[in-house]
């Protein structure tokens, strides 16, 4: 899961509450957006086989200020971060890289069976899923980040939209 903190978030919840109940609701939906921002974003991005990995792409309200935007499918972080000698972890998501590292093995026999439904749906013969999934095991997979990118897009435009809402409710109520 994602998160975009806000720095000084506290004199952002003041510089809304002046306003009430309306100002929290404006930030609140804000939030709200940017989560769908990731979620719409990620999607796109996402590499795709069948599109289980795109659909489980999700956004859930923890509170009213806060999402969490995610997968829970196993194999995510290796599409995100890449596996073996390709792994690639922008630094910032370096603590959620650890915590799924190792989390989505599987057997040998299940990984060569993930291939040879892969090369079916490609028109491979299913005869080329053994040497391709031993190079994947000894040369790693490219990593092909669809989280990440949605993160930093969504994260340049918060203050933004935070700073606009405000704009509209100074405006609103201070002519």
């Amino acid at each position: 899961m994602v998160s975009i903190t806000v720095k000084n978030i506290d004199k952002v919840k003041q510089a809304f509450a002046k306003y009430g109940e309306e100002a929290e609701k404006d930030f609140a939906e804000v939030t709200k957006i940017k989560a769908l921002e990731i979620v719409n974003e990620a999607q796109a991005l996402v590499p795709r086989n069948n599109g289980t990995l795109a659909q489980s792409i999700k956004q859930t309200k923890v509170s009213p200020l806060y999402y969490n935007v995610g997968t829970n499918e196993p194999y995510a972080p290796y599409m995100e971060f890449g596996t073996g000698a390709r792994v690639d972890v922008p630094a910032e998501f370096q603590q959620m890289a650890n915590d799924a590292k190792g989390k989505g093995k599987g057997s040998f026999k299940d990984g060569l069976e993930s291939i040879k439904e892969w090369c079916r749906k490609k028109g491979i013969s299913v005869d080329a899923a053994y040497p391709i999934f031993v190079a994947i095991l000894n040369n790693g997979l490219k990593a092909r980040p669809f989280m990440y990118p949605a993160f930093v897009n969504a994260r340049k435009t918060y203050a933004k939209d935070i700073k606009h809402a405000l704009k509209k409710l100074n405006d609103k109520y201070n002519g």
